[in-house]
């Protein structure tokens, strides 16, 4: 669009505030667009893992044979991993994209830190099994 001038010449200010403010709606519109894509993306990575532990599951239900569990056993690990899916998407939609890269980068790289100092300590708690020989 061509500027409109005033009789002494000098470009009228609205002009520059449209074109200013075409160019935001322009870009505002590209960024919805590219940030839902981004987010359905990220919501297929969240997913496709928790799916494919459930048909493990439901595999191991339906074709070996299983014992139920009590069900204290059954509500401590399905809170804990109600839990776990809950920070887990917090992180990812709600944290992660309010960082820059940089940022982003250091906590999930912080994320390991504590799992992997526990993974490296001498202690180890004793498991409790029926018998003295464990068949997989």
């Amino acid at each position: 669009m061509l500027p409109l001038c005033n009789d002494n010449r000098a470009v009228i200010p609205a002009t520059k505030t449209y074109e200013a403010d075409r160019n935001r709606d322009l870009y505002r519109n590209d960024v919805e667009a590219e940030q839902a894509q981004w987010v359905w993306a990220l919501f297929a990575a969240f997913l496709a893992p928790e799916v494919m532990a459930f048909f493990r599951s439901l595999r191991v239900c339906l074709f070996k044979s299983v014992v139920a569990p009590p069900f204290m056993d059954f509500a401590f690990v399905a809170l804990m991993e109600s839990l776990h899916v809950i920070g887990v998407a917090i992180l990812v939609f709600l944290a992660l994209p309010q960082m820059d890269t940089t940022h982003a980068l250091a906590l999930t790289n912080c994320l390991a830190f504590v799992p992997g100092i526990h993974a490296r300590s001498p202690f180890e708690l004793p498991i409790k099994t029926p018998s003295s020989k464990v068949s997989c």
